[in-house]
């Protein structure tokens, strides 16, 4: 949904700025080696992001822990990949209670997945935190809508604009609308296809307090970690809840700080 941003300040404004939401996400996924795009099991989304000089991939951590109880189980025939390409997890750090994990990622992988890392400027981390009311742009990868192309691993990204409900002191509540959620083909997605097993990393970012006209910088808000999975109701019909996990506990050479206390 655009919350009247497309007819006070242009629809090309909108689209640059999710567009630019885009450009520093990408799938992360894995199957078995040998089934090529049919033998993917799972996916998340994850995202490069760059602290004082370092760059480093962040997801959530029960995405990873997830790949790495079914190596374990399989064996090296279970492959990892970023975007379709072979991926060789190098963990940084990952915290259980924070559902946060973050990795080695270089330049040279980031281009080959078509992503680019997410500077926050020196002096500038962590981010204000959003507050309720706020709009974000959630960028990420339904796993509902991936598929295969000429035998290659297919995933339909989606990136749009939602309201922060409310925040606490580790995360950040949003309510989803049928409606409101739309893939890259402009179609929305109903409630049912906000899959968290392809959306879980996803990254959002604030737009600013009152967002009129939106911020020309956004900050990044938080990563989307968790989904209720039954809808709920109130007058205004059906919704889903997403919760993102704030990033303040990532230091800046991508190390988790460990909270004394998880809300």
């Amino acid at each position: 949904m655009d919350l009247g941003f497309g007819e006070r300040h242009g629809e090309a404004g909108l689209a640059g700025l999710i567009a630019r939401s885009r450009a520093h996400v990408a799938p992360i996924h894995w199957g078995d080696r040998a089934a090529g795009a049919d033998g993917i099991r799972h996916n998340g989304t994850c995202f490069a992001l760059k602290l004082g000089g370092r760059a480093f991939g962040v997801t959530a951590n029960h995405v990873v822990q997830r790949f790495l109880e079914e190596r374990a189980g399989r064996g090296p025939g279970i492959a990892l990949r970023i975007a379709g390409r072979p991926f060789e997890l190098r963990l940084i750090d990952c915290e259980r209670g924070l559902d946060l994990a973050t990795f080695e990622l270089d330049e040279a992988e980031m281009a080959a997945a078509g992503m680019r890392a997410c500077e926050v400027p020196h002096g500038q981390w962590p981010p204000p935190p959003p507050a309720a009311g706020e709009p974000l742009i959630v960028a990420g990868f339904p796993a509902a809508r991936r598929g295969a192309r000429a035998g290659a691993p297919a995933f339909e990204g989606m990136a749009d604009l939602l309201r922060v409900t409310s925040v606490g002191r580790d995360f950040v509540e949003i309510q989803v609308r049928e409606g409101e959620m739309r893939g890259a083909d402009g179609r929305p997605l109903a409630p049912g296809e906000v899959d968290l097993g392809g959306l879980s990393g996803a990254p959002a970012w604030a737009l600013g307090p009152g967002s009129d006209p939106p911020s020309p910088a956004p900050r990044l808000a938080g990563m989307l970690y968790r989904g209720s999975r039954r809808l709920q109701e109130d007058a205004r019909g059906a919704f889903a809840l997403l919760f993102l996990r704030r990033l303040d506990s990532l230091r800046l050479d991508g190390r988790i700080a460990r909270p004394l206390v998880i809300d």
